[in-house]
């Protein structure tokens, strides 16, 4: 991923580009089959019914997302708590782990040995803290100025406990042939192991594992009799290399986080538990198991939903306004997407294939990916077809963007200063980010030229108004509905926000006081005192060197795939629909 130390704001450094890919942090179905693009996956977490981008169900900020077993029950892993049973009797296996989604290091973690409870009214409720940080970094161009360090964070995972005790069983990877050593000193070899060959290797001994050559090794038992250039027998113990996925659990369990195993012995810095642990950074790659979803009972009145999930996020501390610009005009030469305006020519072709512009034109502006489109020249003028039709649009018409050209792309960025983290009480008409958001979406809307929206536009501007008149009551469902507008919600998922994160404040920051207030504690004891526990609990951020209280956060999924160097569809609605 390159140096993520590197400065910014230092001298131009140049450095060769890296190819950045993406995978998407859950798979498609529980055979681990992956979304082919990001509309899929975005499609598919729409049956979501918490943890929404930017502004959550209840109101409150968030600056993450869900993923949840309504949408993806085989990423659940159950556990052993009685509750937990009782009311998942089919029991969640964790056919599949929640991914990586690009290739970084971890430099913060807190894994709990067990799930945490806090008191409820109906009784202890049941929650994970656990959480996995991943710093990545991005240089697209040849130096510093054109680069991006950032984090992507896994939260509320599978306890310890949820896991089976790991087997000893183990066998040689596919396309694996791993020379087999007769002792420690490497020197003669006794056979080469070929892919699928049983061993047994008791990963948790120390004596079992060694360092050498800038390798890992291990100690294995061989499960079944080899004819090589030595007879072996089944028991025959043999030195082999273990550090790069070479040897794998051979067992039908849930997958062990990957992470995990630089924190197992005879690693020097070993895994704790319950605590927030900032280890020496160490390599993670796209695609290796970050856990699973973990056991959440949320409070209700009366009650509690059960759910299992993870709470994803990404957010830099670096300058992302900085970035979205393309202030270095990275590939601005191999151009990715073609933006037009409204209004422009739309250009068929005749019975002999020959271009002529009709009397037809673009009803909006649009984004298109090149790649994958069809184009055609004329006298030495370029057309290409954009969305579904059968037009073509001149390329002197177009205006040709970078892959990192990420404003242009319709990225856009706000900063935030709330009164509160609750941003839809009722009672407080909403000034700031919620203001914004409806702005943004009337300005949307106002260009859409489906008749069957013409009133939205006219909905967003009832709603504007009424903020603007400060009327001291209003309906928070209304105002998160208009929030997630199904119809305009890839304009908020390229909302970028600069805002204080719930992981860093303390119940005593500003921004928690003007929650968690004497009234609430009055009318509300019960809520009043989860709300503080829980967030004592899972705080972490302050305790993890260069955090900020106020950092970018952006959309995991939509910003992931945008910088990602993978093919992938464009976001836009089709110019002609």
């Amino acid at each position: 991923m390159g140096n993520t130390s590197a400065s910014t704001t230092g001298a131009a450094v140049s450095t060769p580009p890296r190819p950045f890919i993406r995978v998407f942090p859950v798979p498609k179905n529980n055979r681990g089959h992956a979304f082919s693009n990001i509309d899929d996956i975005l499609a598919h977490l729409q049956g979501e019914p918490t943890g929404h981008w930017l502004v959550g169900s209840n109101g409150m900020w968030h600056g993450g997302i869900h993923i949840t077993d309504a949408t993806t029950p085989w990423c659940a892993l159950s556990g052993k708590a009685p509750q937990e049973v009782m009311e998942y009797p089919v029991p969640g296996k964790g056919e599949q782990a929640i991914r990586c989604m690009a290739d970084g290091e971890v430099v913060a973690y807190r894994i709990n040995r067990d799930y945490l409870t806090l008191p409820w009214e109906s009784g202890d409720l049941f929650y994970s803290s656990s959480f996995v940080l991943v710093r990545h970094h991005i240089q697209p161009g040849q130096t510093v100025a054109s680069s991006l360090t950032f984090y992507t964070l896994y939260m509320h995972l599978a306890p310890w406990s949820a896991y089976p005790e790991e087997s000893t069983a183990y066998k040689v990877a596919d396309g694996q042939h791993l020379k087999a050593y007769v002792d420690d000193t490497l020197q003669w070899t006794a056979t080469t192991l070929k892919p699928g060959t049983r061993v047994n290797w008791n990963k948790s001994d120390p004596a079992a594992q060694m360092t050498a050559r800038g390798r890992r090794y291990a100690h294995v038992s061989l499960v079944e009799g080899i004819t090589d250039k030595m007879n072996l027998n089944a028991g025959d113990l043999l030195w082999v290399v273990c550090d790069n996925g070479n040897l794998l659990p051979d067992h039908n369990g849930p997958e062990r986080p990957a992470w995990w195993s630089n924190l197992l012995p005879p690693a020097k810095e070993t895994m704790q538990f319950d605590t927030v642990v900032c280890p020496t950074p160490y390599p993670i790659r796209s695609g290796d198991a970050i856990g699973h979803l973990g056991y959440y009972q949320a409070p209700k009145d009366g009650g509690y939903n059960g759910r299992y999930q993870v709470h994803i996020e990404c957010f830099t501390t670096d300058d992302l306004p900085r970035f979205l610009s393309n202030s270095e005009y990275v590939e601005r030469d191999k151009p990715a997407f073609g933006k037009y305006p409204a209004g422009i020519p739309l250009y068929m072709k005749n019975s002999v294939n020959a271009i002529y512009q009709s009397q037809l034109t673009t009803h909006q502006d649009g984004i298109f990916p090149l790649n994958g489109s069809q184009h055609t020249e004329d006298n030495q003028v370029t057309y290409w077809q954009a969305g579904a039709s059968r037009g073509y649009l001149a390329e002197s018409d177009l205006k040709l963007l970078s892959r990192y050209d990420l404003a242009e792309r319709g990225f856009e960025t706000v900063e935030a200063s709330p009164r509160s983290f609750d941003h839809l009480d009722g009672k407080n008409q909403p000034a700031g980010l919620v203001r914004h958001i409806f702005q943004m979406l009337f300005n949307a809307s106002s260009k859409d030229p489906r008749t069957s929206h013409a009133q939205v536009k006219h909905n967003y501007q009832r709603l504007l108004d009424k903020i603007d008149s400060g009327e001291p009551r209003y309906s928070a469902q209304e105002y998160r509905r208009a929030v997630q507008n199904p119809d305009y919600i890839d304009h908020l998922q390229h909302l970028c926000v600069k805002h204080p994160g719930d992981w860093y404040c303390t119940s005593d920051d500003p921004v928690w006081q003007a929650f968690f207030t004497t009234l609430l504690k009055k009318e509300a004891p019960e809520w009043y005192s989860y709300g503080i526990r829980f967030l004592n609990a899972t705080r972490w951020m302050d305790q993890v060197p260069d955090m900020s209280r106020t950092p970018w956060h952006m959309h995991p999924l939509v910003f992931l795939d945008a910088i990602s160097t993978s093919k992938k569809r464009g976001w836009a609605h089709s110019p002609f629909a």
